[in-house]
């Protein structure tokens, strides 16, 4: 799930985009550079949201066994 998301531009890295995700249950940072048009950033953020539905990530588990009487 993409929690946040920034849009942003300066000279040495361009039109760049910053996105938080949780995946697994862990904060994830995304940082994306120079995109090379005015609209890439929303696409290259639509990927990634396609990406993480599509993948359905399993989430970690742990097993605990009980013992039976």
């Amino acid at each position: 799930m993409i929690v946040l998301q920034k849009t942003g531009y300066i000279a040495e890295a361009g039109r760049c985009l910053v996105m938080q995700a949780n995946i697994e249950g862990r904060s994830v940072i995304m940082v994306f550079l120079d995109a090379k048009g005015k609209y890439s950033r929303a696409a290259d953020a639509n990927r990634i949201r396609d990406w993480l539905d599509k993948e359905k990530l399993p989430r970690r588990t742990q097993t605990v066994q009980k013992d039976h009487d």
